[in-house]
């Protein structure tokens, strides 16, 4: 995947069934009850990839720095990934095919970032 030859992983949060066997890709597009605190990318990132159950590919380079608000409510993963990233010069991606989640940084005026 291109993202991984642009920088070292921060974390990947695989989908595991209780039969050992990645999920349905289709899975993460459901609806699902986010609680998430604000706080720094690295940690509220990953706290919602694993209450969505799914794959979340980020380079830790990219999010270093990054605040964001609390997500709380019922959203798709999408929804609650760009709520969290709002006013940040990242975007959330899903790969069509695998379904795994990734971020990238794309030129924004007026962005909060800390950088």
């Amino acid at each position: 995947m291109e993202l991984l030859k642009m920088a070292p992983v921060l974390f990947v949060y695989p989908i595991v069934s209780s039969l050992g066997e990645k999920s349905d890709p289709a899975a993460s597009l459901e609806i699902k009850r986010f609680e998430v605190p604000e706080g720094k990318a690295i940690k509220t990132l990953r706290q919602a990839a694993n209450q969505a159950k799914v794959e979340f590919m980020v380079p830790a380079e990219i999010v270093r720095g990054i605040q964001t608000p609390a997500v709380k409510g019922e959203f798709t993963p999408l929804e609650a990934f760009n709520q969290m990233l709002a006013g940040t010069s990242l975007v959330v991606f899903r790969h069509p095919k695998s379904g795994i989640y990734g971020i990238k940084r794309i030129e924004r005026p007026d962005t909060r970032d800390s950088r």
